[in-house]
Parts: C-alpha cells; structure tokens; sequence
C-alpha cells in the first residue's frame, strides 16, 4: 500500500477505498484549476495519482443517483453550482459514498495535503492549490475551508 493511503488509513482510521476515493476526488479537483505542467509534475511525484482519480471517478458515478437525493446531495449540488466547479459536487458525493463525512472531510482534506507536499514538494502543492480556496485554506491550516463549513452545516 502507498505510503500515502497508509498514513491516511492510520491517523484518520479509514479504510484503503476510502482513502484512495476521497485523496482521488480531491487530486480531480485540483486537475481542473491547475496548470497541465504543474499537474504533471503532481503525477510524477505520485505515480499512484492516477489510480486515485480513477477510483474516485467510479464512486462518485455510482453515486450521482444514490446521494443526489440526499440533504447532502442537494448541498454538494448547490456547492457546486455557486463555485462554478461541477466536480465539486462530485467530490462531495465521492466522500459521501465512501464514508467521509463532513467532520471526517475537516481532517481529511488537511491531511491530505500535507501528505502530497511531503512527497510533492511544498512549493508545487502550494501552486496547485492557490486557485482553489477551500483547499488553499486548508493548507494553510484555516478553520473556514469548505470541509469546516460542511462540518457546521450538518451539526
């Protein structure tokens, strides 16, 4: 197993799947709004990335019809349409399908940023995620990032 998904599974007690779908649906977040050549470079740091992307891809397919009748299936739609990021949606339905919740996602997405910089390089990460602010907030260790917001929204 990667290291990634290890730790995730280790510090977060999570299974693989959910780790994989929910660090892909993020990786697919950050592919729409980055630069070809930094994503790249993303993807040869972690080769893993692509199977990541894929694996989340089938889980939130499988899950547009399941969670898009759900409370949060109309939220992630309603996300997703006033950020202008249709896979936003289909983020929040992937860690839905696989079990992150809105608390898990508040430590989730954290982690799992920190993990790629660890691998990626901090400077890389950093560019990737600058045009993407629930994620740019939560690399910089912000409590108002997207996943917080879910947090209290279902308190």
């Amino acid at each position: 197993m990667d290291d990634i998904i290890k730790t995730l599974t280790e510090q977060l007690g999570i299974g693989a799947e959910q780790a994989q779908a929910g660090v892909g649906a993020i990786l697919k977040v950050i592919s729409e709004q980055a630069s070809r050549a930094d994503f790249q470079q993303l993807v040869n740091a972690v080769p893993e990335a692509a199977q990541w992307m894929g694996q989340a891809t089938m889980t939130a397919t499988t899950t547009a019809a399941e969670v898009g009748g759900s409370f949060l299936g109309q939220a992630a739609q309603l996300i997703g349409g006033l950020t202008g990021n249709a896979n936003l949606a289909d983020t929040m339905a992937a860690f839905a399908k696989s079990g992150i919740g809105p608390d898990m996602a508040a430590r989730f997405v954290p982690s799992v940023l920190q993990l790629l910089q660890a691998q990626a390089g901090a400077d890389l990460i950093e560019r990737l995620v600058a045009p993407i602010p629930f994620l740019r907030e939560a690399l910089g260790g912000g409590a108002t990032g997207l996943a917080d917001a879910l947090g209290k929204m279902f308190r």
